[in-house]
């Protein structure tokens, strides 16, 4: 008895993390469903609080702008006011398909774990798909799968996966009104992006996010170097174990095919979080240390190479380039600390 109240207090948390209010309501029906043995009722009740959810979502990113999720909403919004009963059954049947290809909601994974679910609750709702004389008899630890699948794949995450996802981030990040200050471009970023987003979005946010800033090749994000770097350490503030791996497992490999301009940038983002040196590898170290001998004063000044004195390898350049400047503007305000540094 213990062990099965255990599981079930386990449920009751994972619901408290639904976003939406009324997929809240009928996960939790199905929860209720589920501690009475309804099983057919608990996964009908599991797949309303699916259904529920995608549209919700897809309302969301309409109301951000998103074109695609605006013509789904005129489309249901349309059939709702007509009471197009053939038209809902059809939206209805291809709404999971949508979540996972076109919003990219779902992984290919995830997909067909509610793919199940979605046929189970066929198999319920409609008597005649089942064989004659055969009545479905769901068991309990496929219903409890699905409630649990639910939730984890879809009803607790944000609208932000997918390569959608990050385009909107960036977008974000090229307008004149993202914030100037770290400590704005967290809230902003963990409410909108990455309160509850799934790992795989955070680590492709980090990936692209540092090409785009070491390799400057989106048009629309030049000259918004600062706000790049604000973003990644907002992605350490708010997922600091995904970030981390995902430095470990792509930064020497993005490092490799920098030239050298492009290698210069890395400076600034070690003065911002000095991970973007501990984690490299020993010949990117030595590459990069190689670079730094053959930059101008005004380079070094660019590149923040003096907010960088926290790394040991650089702490005799740095303070032999220092006793070398004359005091000039540029210099003092150079070392006003920056709220992006890692202490």
């Amino acid at each position: 008895m213990i062990m099965n109240y255990s599981k079930l207090t386990d449920l009751d948390e994972l619901a408290l993390t639904v976003r939406d209010r009324d997929s809240r309501l009928y996960i939790n029906e199905a929860i209720n469903a589920y501690r009475g043995s309804a099983y057919r009722s608990a996964i009908i009740s599991t797949w309303i609080a699916v259904i529920t959810d995608i549209i919700s979502k897809i309302r969301e990113l309409a109301l951000q702008g998103d074109s695609n999720a605006n013509s789904q909403i005129t489309l249901l919004e349309s059939a709702i006011l007509s009471k197009n009963i053939s038209q809902l059954q059809k939206i209805e049947n291809e709404l999971l398909g949508k979540a996972h290809n076109d919003f990219e909601f779902l992984s290919s994974q995830e997909f067909g774990d509610l793919q199940r679910l979605k046929e189970d609750r066929n198999y319920c709702a409609h008597p005649a798909f089942v064989g004659e004389g055969t009545l479905f008899q769901p068991q309990p630890e496929m219903v409890r799968a699905h409630i649990v699948h639910s939730i984890l794949y879809l009803l607790q995450h944000q609208p932000v996966q997918g390569k959608s996802a990050s385009n909107r981030v960036k977008a974000d990040i090229a307008r004149s009104s993202f914030p100037a200050d770290l400590e704005n471009v967290i809230k902003l970023l963990g409410a909108k992006y990455l309160n509850r987003a799934k790992d795989s979005f955070v680590r492709n946010l980090v990936i692209g996010i540092l090409k785009n800033y070491l390799k400057d090749d989106d048009v629309e994000l030049i000259n918004r170097d600062q706000a790049l770097i604000h973003t990644l350490i907002a992605v350490s503030h708010h997922n600091l174990l995904i970030y981390e791996e995902t430095l470990r497992e792509k930064l020497n490999s993005i490092i490799n095919s920098l030239n050298d301009k492009q290698l210069a940038k890395i400076f600034k983002l070690i003065s911002a979080d000095v991970r973007y040196w501990v984690l490299l590898n020993d010949s990117n170290k030595i590459r990069i240390t190689s670079l730094l001998n053959t930059l101008t004063t005004p380079e070094l000044i660019e590149y923040r190479i003096f907010d960088a004195i926290q790394v040991l390898e650089f702490q005799e350049f740095i303070s032999e380039k220092f006793k070398g400047l004359e005091y000039i503007e540029p210099v003092c305000n150079y070392f006003t600390p920056t709220a992006a540094r890692v202490t």
